[in-house]
């Protein structure tokens, strides 16, 4: 087996070069982490995984957590050059996964990115630039889904899963109780109190506007133009992270509107979120569920 970490002086990525190296004890323990889900996910590694890690840890460490944490749940794997990167089967279902981590953006030439963080200063959190970069992720993979139904990659008829990690998003660590990731799908504002009714609530909220005036819809589970995603797999998960339950900051978010709906229990760990719609479609509810 090809060693996950070498040549830690000559990496591009910071965060693999510092787990790499294992300069502190708390590096040494996320570089064994990384290790344990290697020794499980080399077999389904493809032939430029050792070089792109290198260059981008997040993305590819998270298909490495995500097809192990599957495995540790007892699915069966497989991994396709020219599809998504995973598949999976349950009860003789192939549902079909792609893995895709956000980042921030380059301030430089996007007006949309999520800002730095300033050490030691009172900062706004950029809600809707998160939504804005998680909502791009989303985009992205809807798109390459139409290439893999007409490459006869996948199926009409087979699931489709899009697993989002926002690790690498600044100010992740801050949120509020309804998950960025929700507002990025449906159409969820912010909270208010109105003081002389007394009545408390969220604002309803379909659209983000960019800084060149475009809008971006935020409502895309309650349109037809998005029912071939069955779902949205989301997770913050990082190395740093190697003391929690594998799985455990899972959110599964179903598609009701899904042509090709997935099973409820099909993860193991974590959240599933259930929404459902009312006749006129603009009125929703969703509901988390442990798993």
């Amino acid at each position: 087996m090809p060693d996950l970490f070498t040549d830690c002086e000559n990496a591009q990525d910071l965060a693999y070069k510092n787990i790499c190296s294992a300069e502190y004890a708390i590096e040494q323990q996320m570089k064994v982490f990384c290790e344990s889900l290697w020794y499980k996910f080399e077999i389904h590694a493809d032939t430029h995984f050792l070089t792109q890690i290198r260059r981008s840890f997040y993305e590819r460490y998270w298909e490495m957590y995500l097809t192990s944490s599957l495995i540790d749940w007892g699915f069966e794997v497989r991994s396709s050059r020219h599809g998504p990167d995973i598949l999976i089967e349950n009860n003789d279902l192939r549902i079909w996964i792609e893995a895709v981590a956000s980042g921030n953006g380059d301030p430089i030439s996007n007006p949309d990115a999520v800002p730095d963080i300033e050490t030691g200063a009172a900062q706004l959190v950029p809600e809707e630039k998160i939504i804005l970069r998680l909502r791009s992720s989303i985009e992205a993979k809807s798109l390459v889904y139409h290439n893999y139904i007409r490459d006869s990659i996948i199926e009409s008829n087979e699931p489709f899963i899009i697993a989002l990690n926002g690790a690498k998003l600044n100010f992740m660590s801050r949120t509020d109780d309804i998950p960025y990731i929700l507002k990025s799908i449906l159409p969820i504002g912010d909270h208010y109190y109105d003081f002389q009714n007394e009545t408390a609530g969220i604002t309803y909220r379909d659209a983000i506007l960019r800084e060149n005036g475009t809008e971006i819809s935020t409502n895309v589970f309650l349109d037809d133009n998005y029912k071939h995603i069955s779902a949205i797999l989301y997770s913050n998960t990082h190395a740093g992270r190697f003391d929690e339950d594998i799985g455990s900051d899972y959110i599964l978010i179903h598609n009701h509107n899904a042509i090709n709906p997935l099973p409820f229990d099909i993860i193991q760990n974590g959240k599933v979120i259930r929404i459902e719609t009312n006749n006129d479609s603009n009125t929703f509810l969703y509901q988390t569920e442990n798993v």
